[in-house]
């Protein structure tokens, strides 16, 4: 049984305000249409409700590379049936066993109600759902550590059948907390602190301070590997030669330079020496400095 749709669910904008999570939800929206485009798949449309977005496509599996979209927190793979209990059980059955149920194995059936319209609740439906595979398999009920399971979502009369979830990153969808400019160097902890950022939302400006070609290569190669996570926003690496020595203080002024030419917030570190540098770097410039992996 082929899947027919992506069910996305987002991570914490649920937390939000009413129109800040709108706001969020229409960025998020924004940057899954941009990946699809990006990879040229065909997809019929793209919906928003109940807090998932669904995504009908016949390319499911070249979506899978949404993981990588910032304010995902899982993807799923389903069937679409009607929310009927006897269509439900046979789906779910023949989903599990696909996916390799047999005798010897154990099995867990999650179900959930996102609309209320069934009689039966959601730990009823799974219930049913249950015993109806294990009268048809023999395998063992395990809701602790199951060897497979098979997850059943019922919403406005459509029943949403999968059995895989894939985990994402979580966090704010890129573009939805201004720019930064990303100080970084061929380490490492500054693609790491990057990462961290656009993880937060931020869209990054990266910058290097250019003394080395070898280190300055292996910058782009970073910049290269941070962009297939900043879906919807490309960015342009920069480079600055202050001379033959790096200098933190020098560095953080030329970064500023670039963040108030492009409205960015605040400039970004990887792990600095200590917070005695960090606050002489700070005493240099106006905008803010983090240095998300400083652990002194």
């Amino acid at each position: 049984m082929e899947p027919e749709v992506l069910i996305i669910k987002p991570a914490e904008l649920f937390l939000k305000s009413p129109a800040i999570r709108s706001r969020f939800e229409k960025e998020l929206l924004r940057n899954v249409k941009a990946y699809l485009k990006q990879k040229e798949l065909d997809f019929e449309f793209i919906q928003r409700d109940q807090s998932r977005i669904f995504v009908y496509t016949d390319d499911i599996e070249d979506c899978f590379g949404l993981k990588n979209v910032f304010g995902i927190v899982t993807i799923s793979a389903a069937v679409q049936v009607g929310a009927e209990l006897d269509t439900m059980r046979e789906t779910a059955l023949q989903m599990i066993q696909e996916d390799g149920l047999k005798k010897t194995n154990s099995f867990a059936v999650r179900a959930k109600r996102v609309t209320k319209e069934l009689p039966m609740n959601s730990q009823e439906l799974a219930g049913n759902i249950g015993a109806y595979i294990q009268e048809k398999t023999k395998a063992k009920i395990d809701l602790k550590h199951p060897d497979k399971q098979v997850f059943v979502e019922v919403m406005q009369g459509k029943a949403f059948i999968f059995t895989k979830v894939i985990r994402c990153y979580g966090g704010l969808p890129v573009g939805t907390q201004g720019k930064v400019v990303c100080l970084m160097n061929d380490s490492e902890a500054s693609k790491k602190a990057a990462w961290h950022m656009m993880k937060r939302g931020c869209e990054i400006i990266p910058v290097h301070i250019r003394l080395d070609e070898k280190v300055h290569l292996k910058f782009l190669k970073n910049c290269e590997e941070l962009q297939e996570f900043s879906i919807g926003h490309r960015f342009k690496p920069n480079s600055v030669r202050l001379g033959s020595e790096f200098s933190l203080k020098a560095a953080v002024i030329e970064a500023e330079k670039i963040a108030k030419e492009n409205n960015a917030k605040a400039i970004i570190l990887g792990k600095t020496p200590g917070l005695k540098e960090l606050k002489e770097a700070q005493n240099q410039i106006t905008l803010p400095i983090l240095a998300p992996l400083t652990e002194q």
